[in-house]
């Protein structure tokens, strides 16, 4: 277990499998997780806002109350400002 914003570094030393999962909680700092994943991933911000739109509204909004659209431009009631 790696708590959350904790920079971590795994170095095997003999031939290794690992199994891994990264976990998004809302329960967590998902605002701060959003603005994360648009700054480093805006492609998949894009797609992953999209079916949040659809499938967990609330959390959209919640998207939507940083300011941040999955562009990385202003963001107000679901719909993003072209840049």
């Amino acid at each position: 277990f790696v708590p959350n914003g904790w920079a971590h570094l795994v170095l095997n030393l003999e031939f290794t499998v690992a199994v891994t999962h990264n976990y998004a909680s809302e329960f967590g700092p998902f605002e701060a997780m959003w603005k994360q994943v648009v700054h480093d991933e805006p492609e998949f911000a894009r797609f992953w806002f999209e079916a949040m739109k659809k499938q967990r509204p609330d959390l959209a909004k919640r998207m939507v109350s940083t300011g941040i659209g999955p562009t990385g431009t202003e963001c107000k009631l679901g719909v993003t400002t072209a840049p």
